[in-house]
């Protein structure tokens, strides 16, 4: 038997420490709290001049350690004592740029002169566990997703896994990147078109438990296996084209503290072949920042702003808090499904929208006309941002409520592009070709979130009553916005397509990425005007993204100031001048660039 390994790496590593004076205290957030790429963390810093302490995200990739530091952030002190900062995870490209692979280790930190805060890579590979029962075994992956240095761990009747500490208390589910042995078929007799194709499997269950292999469990015993009639599509292989597929389980027992060691343990009879799994992904927002929008292209607008339905055909929608949402019946077992379809014929776009869910069970999809469904629910069926009907995510990333998501949309042609929270989680190509102008659609079906149960709470022992929780079943949206893209092969379209191209399998027939002259192909803004708050403002000087820039005074109360002539999304503009009495005054704006 290969052993497991598990150690979490902290150490500060190579590259240096980050400078700190000798009376800051100590660094703290959120420990072996789950983040992903890109993903910004929030941090305290304690002591005196604790404002000049420098902190950063590190990651060691690969075995031996690749050191990649994300950029040094500064915090700021708070009114009632203390400083706080955000720090921001390195993103996919410069993990890549080292050539880390999925399935390669992969340890994550905050980083600092005064101390060092655990992460954890929201995707714990199962074959960097620890054996905690019976005989698991490390074998190679053979995952029809990844690459041949991937390796899974295969846990028979009894075997356990430990996968170390999580901090659970911003999670809502884990999801299992799992292959259970079985037969593909192409049809099921009897069965509904939803759940064809499937495989056939036997029964197989896994228990995820905290403090040890037979500790309390969080979540089962459950079968995870595919093909129960019983079980719908909750658990389906449904558009992963292959054994391995991703198994989202909601939390369903208590957390006993709030970073618990997981254990994944084999509950399934003496007899079973064994399962292989993958990874554990941590659902839910876990350690980091609700998301910021990223800066828009040239020529996106916002066709939903959340103050009213101009522009939309709205039906059972509720304007509430700046976004539409499920109207709300008499009572808490009536709920409608809202349902926003937009009047204006779309083809070849980008889609941004902000999105919620109030629970994870909730079931809400994008319709880019009636026959291409981009899925939002978590469990069961294609999983958020899946193509309905041909590809299911690769990744369950949406947020817990109330926090928002970031659902980008990208239709080029045949090709759909879906990223939630800056991760791309679906990649493919329409098998129908190209599709005709549609009509955006936005759906939320509270109906598959009913459930029925009955409530025994203190003062209520002996006369049960039956729950209908059918208000579990409201999507919240708002700031919608759209780019119209001049055709499948429009170079600013493209670009944003491609942005984290490899996040998932590339689809065959899609097209290469454009060679970076052309991707820069969009007009960015050479100047920007900026308007003075007082006119007699002299010794004028002007910044461009922290760099001294040219300026040029056009009208007392005007000056335009050049850019620079490398491409950026944003371009963030800082004017000085001094008044004749010599108080200094300072005036900033940011203009959009081209997307990067």
């Amino acid at each position: 038997m290969k052993r497991l390994l598990r150690t979490l790496v902290v150490a500060v590593g190579a590259g240096g420490a980050l400078a700190a004076p000798a009376d800051a205290a100590s660094l703290s957030s959120t420990p072996h709290g789950p983040v992903d790429l890109g993903d910004r963390v929030a941090y305290r810093v304690s002591g005196e001049r604790c404002e000049r302490t420098g902190v950063a995200v590190q990651l060691l990739a690969g075995v031996p350690a690749t050191v990649v530091r994300g950029a040094r952030s500064t915090p700021r002190e708070r009114a009632d004592g203390g400083c706080e900062g955000v720090a921001q995870v390195p993103d996919f490209a410069a993990l890549r740029a080292t050539g880390w692979r999925a399935g390669d280790r992969l340890d994550v930190a905050l980083v600092s002169a005064v101390g060092t805060v655990p992460l954890r890579y929201t995707r714990m590979e199962a074959d960097f566990g620890e054996p905690a029962a019976g005989s698991p075994d490390v074998v190679p992956a053979e995952d029809q997703d990844t690459e041949s240095n991937d390796l899974a761990v295969s846990l028979g009747p009894g075997d356990a896994i430990s996968l170390g500490r999580v901090d659970l208390r911003r999670a809502d589910g884990l999801a299992l990147r799992l292959c259970v042995p079985g037969s593909d078929s192409t049809s099921i007799p009897d069965a509904r078109p939803l759940l064809s194709p499937d495989r056939l499997e036997a029964p197989s269950f896994l228990s995820i438990r905290q403090d040890g292999p037979k500790g309390p469990a969080l979540i089962g015993p459950i079968d995870v296996s595919g093909s129960l009639p019983q079980e719908i599509s909750r658990l389906s292989t449904l558009g992963f084209d292959g054994c391995y597929r991703l198994v989202v389980l909601p939390i369903t027992g208590r957390v006993q503290e709030d970073a618990p060691e997981l254990f994944v343990r084999s509950e399934s009879p003496q007899g079973t072949p064994p399962l292989l799994l993958n990874s554990v992904d941590v659902t839910g927002t876990g350690a980091k920042l609700e998301p910021v929008a990223p800066p828009s292209p040239p020529g996106m607008r916002t066709i939903f702003d959340g103050t009213g339905f101009d522009g939309w055909d709205a039906t059972d929608c509720a304007l509430r808090d700046g976004a539409a949402v499920n109207a709300r019946g008499g009572d808490d077992t009536t709920m409608t499904g809202c349902s926003m379809i937009y009047r204006e014929p779309l083809k070849d776009v980008v889609l941004r929208f902000r999105m919620r869910r109030e629970h994870i069970l909730d079931n809400s999809g994008i319709y880019l006309g009636p026959d291409q469904e981009i899925q939002l629910r978590s469990v069961g069926e294609y999983l958020p941002g899946g193509y309905f009907g041909q590809y299911s995510a690769r990744w369950q990333k949406l947020n817990s409520f109330p926090a928002y998501d970031e659902i980008e949309v990208i239709q080029l042609g045949a090709r759909h592009v879906i990223s939630v929270n800056g991760r791309t989680v679906t990649d493919v190509m329409r098998a129908g070709g190209p599709p005709e102008p549609y009509r955006l659609q936005v759906v939320s079906q509270p109906m598959w979130s009913y459930r029925f149960g009955a409530e025994t709470t203190f003062g209520n022992e002996g006369y049960p009553d039956v729950s209908k929780l059918s208000e579990l079943g409201a999507f919240w949206y708002r700031d919608v916005r759209l780019l119209r893209c001049s055709g499948p092969d429009d170079p600013v379209c493209r670009r944003l397509a491609d942005a984290r191209r490899g996040q998932v399998p590339v689809p065959k027939g899609a097209p290469d990425p454009l060679p970076p002259e052309q991707a820069r192909a969009c007009t960015a803004p050479r100047s920007a005007l900026v308007r003075l708050p007082r006119r007699d403002l002299r010794r004028i000087r002007a910044v461009v993204n922290g760099r001294a820039a040219r300026v040029r005074r056009v009208s007392p109360r005007q000056v335009r100031v050049a850019l620079p002539a490398n491409v950026r999304p944003r371009y963030v503009v800082r004017v000085s001048g001094r008044t004749g009495a010599g108080r200094v005054v300072r005036v900033s704006r940011t203009v959009r660039g081209c997307a990067t």
